[in-house]
C-alpha cells in the first residue's frame, strides 16, 4: 500500500513514521464509520465524547473554549480543517485515512504535536464505474447492562453492543459515485444524503444535552488533466444547513461543562455548516 504520510508517495513498509492506514475496503469490512470507530482501531488514539476531541498518545485538547488549538491536526486532501468530522465521511468517497502518531510539526505544521490525521479522497480513473450504497439503521429497545470493559467507568450499553450516548434511534444514508472517463482527462462525481434523528451526548439524558435531528447533503466533482499534474475539485458540503452539529457541550470559562447553569452544557455547533468551494492541486 502506498501512502503520503510524509508528503510524498511511499510504500507503507518503507516509511519511518508510526502510521495506521484504513482504506475504504477495510472500513466497510470492519464497520468503521465514525471518529469513535477510528479510535477503537488505532493504537494510541482516543476520542473523548465529553470534549469531542481527538488525542494521540495522551496529547490533545483539554477544553472546548473557542479559540483553543487542538493537539491533533486533521487534514482533508492535505488541507487543514479544525473539525474532526472529515474523518467520518462516507467510506465510498474516501480512498484511505492516514493516522500519524507522534509529533508531526515538521511536515504538518501547528496543532500536530500529538499527531495528524489525513483524509485522502478517491481520484478518477480511466474506466467508467457507477457505485451506490444504502445504509438504514434502527436501535430497538432491549435489556441493558452496565458492562463495558473498554472504559474505566461503567457505560450504559444495550445487548446489541450499541452505545446509547451519541447514538440516534433512526438514521439512514444514500451515497452514489460515478467515475466518467473523458478524452481530455477524467471526471469523478460523488454525492450523498444522510439523515439522523436527534440524540443525547450523555447516558443521563436531559433536554439540555440533546442534539437535534439533521440531514446532510454533500456533492463533489473531481477533474484531473491528462498528465495527472493538475487536479480541480469542486465541492459543496452540508449544502442546505444553516447550522452544523457535532455534539459539543457548551463550556464554562474554566473549560468544564456546567449543565446546572442556564445556557451551559447545551449542545453547541462548532462544525462548519453549508460550505462551497474549489480546490486546485498541483503536482510538481
Amino acid at each position: 500500500m502506498y501512502v503520503t504520510a510524509q508528503r510524498r508517495e511511499e510504500d507503507l513498509n518503507d516509511i519511518a513514521v508510526a502510521v495506521t492506514v484504513l482504506d475504504d475496503e477495510k472500513r466497510d469490512r470492519m464497520g468503521i464509520r465514525t471518529i469513535e470507530d477510528f479510535a477503537n482501531f488505532t493504537p494510541g488514539m482516543n476520542f473523548s465524547t465529553s470534549l469531542d476531541r481527538i488525542s494521540i498518545r495522551g496529547v490533545g485538547r483539554l477544553t472546548n473554549i473557542i479559540g483553543s488549538d487542538p493537539g491533533v491536526a486533521t487534514y482533508n486532501d492535505g488541507f487543514y480543517t479544525a473539525s474532526s468530522a472529515e474523518a467520518s465521511k462516507t467510506p465510498m468517497f474516501v480512498e484511505r485515512v492516514e493516522i500519524l502518531r507522534g509529533p508531526q510539526g515538521t511536515l504538518y505544521g501547528r496543532n500536530s504535536v500529538g499527531g495528524a490525521m489525513d483524509v485522502v479522497s478517491k481520484r478518477p480513473t480511466q474506466e467508467f464505474n457507477a457505485t451506490y450504497s444504502w445504509l438504514d439503521t434502527e436501535i430497538t429497545e432491549t435489556d441493558r447492562t452496565f458492562n463495558d470493559p473498554a472504559t474505566s467507568a461503567p457505560t450504559l450499553v444495550d445487548l446489541k453492543g450499541n452505545r446509547l450516548p451519541r447514538t440516534s434511534e433512526n438514521q439512514f444514508a444514500l451515497s452514489t459515485l460515478i467515475d466518467v472517463p473523458m478524452e481530455e482527462g477524467s471526471l469523478f462525481l460523488a454525492g450523498s444524503y444522510v439523515y439522523r434523528d436527534s440524540f443525547y451526548s450523555s447516558i443521563f439524558n436531559t433536554p439540555i444535552s440533546e442534539s437535534p435531528s439533521f440531514d446532510r447533503v454533500v456533492f463533489r466533482a473531481t477533474y484531473i488533466v491528462p498528465d495527472g499534474n493538475v487536479t480541480v475539485i469542486a465541492f459543496m458540503r452540508n449544502a442546505f444547513d444553516e447550522l452544523g452539529y457535532d455534539g459539543v457541550a457548551n463550556s464554562t470559562g474554566s473549560g468544564s461543562t456546567g449543565s446546572g447553569s442556564t445556557g451551559f452544557g447545551r449542545i453547541e455547533s462548532y462544525t462548519t455548516p453549508g460550505t462551497y468551494g474549489v480546490e486546485v492541486q498541483l503536482k510538481f
